[in-house]
């Protein structure tokens, strides 16, 4: 059977992969074991694939859909073009139909084109498939059109219009079976970050550079969020700033995110805070309890106060995360050498705020270079500290009540902020390998 098709000069679709899709291949060669899959994950659907890359090279195989990912499995198996996408990582999908021009764009919340999807009766219809991913990935697969290829795409496509993303990995696992014993050791965040601020010695401070500031207290003003919804319970402030201070502040600061100290450096005695940026208006507005609060960081640490604003313009990417090692560069130092404390903010106080003060941490205390400190840093600095891991990362783009309905690319609200801080923190590791406990393996 000939098949004649034509193709553009400079099209990446190639006549003999319609051919190559069509071969049979043995299941067997190319089944997924148990240890492939995650615990919970199942295989929904699998047909005959062909992976075109950029540098035009074929590679045939089996394309799966299973709970969680977008599989490409090779035939070999062990050829290294295994493709593992995360469904919760793809930003969108073009089908296009090879015969014409004619495509339907599938993106996060959002479809482009309505061009209908072309009939499955035709023998010699085939499809190639592009998956565009948010970390800027491009893989296209060249398939027959069959019913079950119209199955995967339709339930791919439903994956990305729903409004339920599929439960994380790490939470659809069944609970382990631990003896009492076992329990007792186990403790909640909550009382691990508790903890980590005695290790740092912000329950009990030495006073050796200034007796006289004061020490440190846990309120419990925000254990029911009622004070900044996206703060955790527990927040450590001045010994002499009353609840009622914290409430004030509260009003003055962007969506209520007062200064919260989140580390304290052994050797100086300084400190680090966060907040978001005040709401002074065109009145210029005061907060006397603000004032006594940025006054009391100024008089704690020798070297005094410095205020780093991390509000920024552009979104260059390598820029960007050298900008926030500069700026984590410039915090250590001021820190650690000026003997300053230090007071981070921007303009919500949950976006790069938290990517200086968690690359401050990772910097001065090599606690948080470990596999358990690390963990615990996300946790204090990311989790507790109210990032929008959900609207960040994509997962809600285009199905906010009442919001405009938005694609992936075109959403304001998604931005890589922890991806950055991740890259950043890679960036440490190839400079200080020997530094860490973990590496990119």
């Amino acid at each position: 059977m000939s098949t004649s098709m034509a193709t553009d000069d400079d099209s990446w679709t190639a006549v003999e992969t319609c051919e190559a899709a069509r071969e049979t291949i043995a299941p067997e060669s190319v089944s997924l074991k148990p240890a492939d899959l995650y615990s919970g994950e199942t295989i929904e659907c699998k047909v005959h694939a062909v992976q075109i890359s950029h540098q035009n090279v074929h590679e045939r195989g089996y394309l799966c859909l299973t709970t969680y990912r977008l599989l490409f499995v090779p035939h070999p198996k062990e050829s290294p073009r295994f493709v593992d996408v995360a469904l919760c990582n793809i930003a969108e999908i073009v089908l296009q139909d090879t015969r014409s021009s004619s495509a339907i764009v599938h993106t996060v919340g959002f479809t482009l084109g309505m061009t209908a999807p072309p009939e499955k009766d035709a023998d010699d219809t085939s499809n190639t498939m592009e998956v565009a991913c948010k970390n800027f990935e491009i893989f296209r697969f060249h398939v027959r059109v069959t019913s079950a290829s119209m199955t995967l795409h339709t339930r791919l496509v439903e994956r990305l219009e729903s409004t339920h993303q599929p439960a994380p990995i790490a939470f659809a696992k069944e609970p382990l079976t631990r003896s009492e014993d076992e329990d007792k050791h186990r403790h909640p965040w909550s009382d691990l970050e508790v903890a980590e601020s005695a290790r740092m010695g912000l329950t009990a401070p030495s006073r050796r550079h200034n007796p006289t500031s004061g020490g440190f207290r846990v309120t419990r003003v925000n254990h029911t969020f009622r004070l900044c919804a996206t703060y955790p319970m527990l927040l450590i402030v001045p010994q002499h700033i009353s609840d009622s201070d914290l409430k004030s502040i509260a009003h003055f600061r962007a969506r209520g995110r007062v200064p919260a100290i989140t580390y304290r450096h052994e050797a100086t005695d300084a400190l680090v805070a966060r907040c978001a940026q005040p709401l002074v208006g065109l009145r210029r507005r005061r907060c006397a309890s603000d004032e006594l609060y940025v006054k009391f960081l100024q008089q704690h640490a020798v070297g005094g106060l410095y205020i780093i604003d991390c509000r920024h313009q552009g979104t260059r990417w390598l820029e960007h995360v050298r900008s926030v090692l500069v700026a984590a560069t410039t915090c250590v130092d001021k820190l650690v050498e000026e003997k300053a404390s230090l007071l981070v903010h921007c303009s919500d106080g949950w976006d790069r705020t938290a990517q200086l003060t968690a690359l401050v941490k990772v910097c001065c205390d090599p606690y948080f270079r470990t596999v358990d400190g690390f963990a615990l840093l996300v946790q204090q600095e990311w989790v507790s500290f109210g990032h929008r891991f959900d609207s960040r990362c994509g997962m809600k783009a285009g199905h906010r009540s009442g919001a405009k309905k938005h694609g992936y690319w075109d959403d304001e609200q998604s931005s890589p902020v922890f991806v950055q801080f991740i890259d950043a923190v890679w960036q440490m590791t190839q400079l200080a390998p020997c530094s860490f406990e973990f590496n990119d393996a």
